[in-house]
């Protein structure tokens, strides 16, 4: 691999000790030296290219905290119901895939109740009345069925709820379409496993993916990994030279099986390495099964609902012992606490849990637990994407709690760790340059400014990924990841950030994406 020396650039390291310089000399995938060590590089006689940035910002590569990647990819293939009504999901389904046989099934994601506030079956039925259809809602906690996919999983009106899930139903008892939590019936899950370890399935969405995360950006993504099916394909990929981003594989800690089949991978440290075990301790706002200390605003009486304190110590307490992190889900307050319960369990019981115990999502945490958060040294592992409709949450949690929600500067304020990342297609946004704008142009009082979204979504990923001393960071020995900017995000008008592009992606010193022209 050659050399190469990155000029005449607006350098942002997220080096406290070097923050910004003009030039990056990078040998064998690494940094070498920046600044005017770098000229000096350059100018000792070795073989090198030159790359002039003409004034562009370098920054060290957007790293995502949390991912689907195989989902992502696959919602890169199909049809998105981002924003559309009910005629226009319905007219967006038939354009992308006309008439479908009865053994075939229609798939759709990213429809929500903002713009489809009464989803039913009987809209699916007309349009296909012999065709199984189903729709995953945005966050994935939700899905829309018709009438055919509602008989194919055997759910009617007898139907009961199942641990965590819901089949909404009509004031006559009989089901409207919509299940809360679906991947957590046995049939439904079973179906969606059958599909996820299909390899071709898995090696089309992965390079789907990897195309759309070097246009934006991306040089590394913690991935909600799960099946070892998966991990084959990333690293099928990897040895065909196609891998253009780093990838932290997690496995799926509510599943035992699932757990010890991902164990026995091999991982590669460099570009796909182990890493936490997710559990989840509650669902989603939208779905209103993200567990509260106050009742939702839209629905008196219902809190929603998640693990215990007493339960969550108990699941992640082996790993723990064995040095492995966990990575729990957790959106609610009341689920955030119960986590913070947990941890100090652990705690007095000599399991460490600083550093090794993450929060994920975090959207909503009360006041007293964020010191709580600080003090065990837990993680916040955010995800600004959420942030995309604010009238939404004040329907769901009212005026005040919606004002609260995402606290972004009450975490930094007080000195807890906080990563950014996207949760895609979780959430709608994966971009990394419009997830900053909107943490940081948002109107709450827990906005950041852009330089401290930056590192969230940089050097403090790393280190809640365990490799802040390989990358994050634009230091000598670590890894040359890095992405171009068309501006310092850092110094222009807040309101412009999201006009900024990205020009080139660079991965262990070689250019994985350019823009045309």
């Amino acid at each position: 691999m050659d050399d190469t020396l990155f000029t005449n650039a607006t350098v942002l390291t997220m080096n406290a000790e070097n923050p910004r310089v003009s030039s990056v000399y990078v040998a064998d995938g690494k940094v070498a030296a920046i600044g005017e060590a770098a000229s000096r590089r350059a100018a000792g006689g070795r073989r090198h290219e030159v790359l002039d940035l003409h004034g562009a910002t370098l920054i060290p590569g957007f790293h995502d905290n949390h991912i689907h990647v195989v989902h992502m990819g696959d919602q890169e293939n199909r049809v998105r119901l981002v924003g559309l009504d009910t005629p226009e999901i319905i007219a967006a389904l038939r354009e992308f895939y006309g008439d479908q046989g009865p053994n075939e099934w229609v798939y759709g994601s990213m429809w929500d109740y903002t713009s489809c506030p009464h989803p039913h079956r009987r809209f699916l039925d007309k349009a296909y009345p012999d065709t199984p259809v189903l729709l995953t809602q945005f966050s994935g906690h939700a899905a829309w069925l018709n009438s055919r996919a509602l008989e194919f999983f055997r759910i009617d009106r007898t139907t009961p709820d199942w641990p965590g899930g819901t089949v909404v139903k009509d004031p006559d008892g009989e089901p409207t379409g919509v299940l809360r939590e679906p991947a957590a019936h046995p049939r439904i899950r079973k179906f969606y496993f059958k599909r996820l370890t299909d390899s071709r399935f898995n090696t089309a969405a992965l390079r789907a993916a990897l195309a759309a995360l070097r246009a934006a950006g991306v040089t590394s993504v913690q991935d909600n990994t799960w099946l070892p099916q998966t991990l084959a394909a990333i690293g099928r990929t990897h040895a065909a030279g196609e891998l253009t981003c780093r990838l932290s594989c997690w496995s799926y800690g509510e599943s035992f099986v699932m757990n010890e089949l991902f164990r026995m991978k091999k991982f590669n440290s460099e570009w796909y390495r182990r890493g936490p075990v997710k559990f989840f301790a509650d669902g989603a706002f939208s779905s209103r099964s993200a567990w509260l200390i106050e009742p939702y605003a839209d629905e008196n009486g219902n809190s929603g609902s998640g693990k215990t304190a007493a339960q969550i110590a108990k699941k992640i307490k082996p790993h723990l012992r064995l040095g492995r992190s966990c990575a729990i889900h957790a959106i609610g307050d009341r689920a955030v606490r119960e986590i913070c319960d947990a941890a100090e369990m652990l705690t007095q019981k000599g399991i460490r849990v600083r550093r090794s115990v993450r929060i994920e999502h975090a959207q909503l945490i009360s006041p007293p637990d964020i010191a709580r958060i600080r003090d065990l040294g837990l993680l916040i592992s955010a995800q600004p994407a959420a942030l995309t409709d604010p009238d939404k949450d004040v329907g769901l949690l009212g005026p005040e709690r919606a004002r609260s929600a995402y606290p972004y500067r009450s975490l930094i304020d007080a000195g807890v760790r906080l990563s950014f990342g996207s949760d895609y297609p979780g959430e709608r946004v994966y971009k990394p340059i419009e997830i900053i704008h909107m943490a940081v142009n948002r109107t709450s009082p827990e906005r950041i400014t852009a330089e401290e979204a930056l590192r969230c979504y940089t050097i403090e990923s790393a280190y809640a990924e365990g490799t802040d001393g390989t990358k994050g960071s634009i230091t000598p020995g670590k890894v040359a990841d890095f992405t171009v900017l068309s501006h310092d995000i850092t110094s222009i008008d807040p309101a412009k950030i999201r006009d900024t592009e990205v020009l080139y992606t660079v991965v262990g010193g070689k250019i994985v994406y350019a823009r045309e022209n």
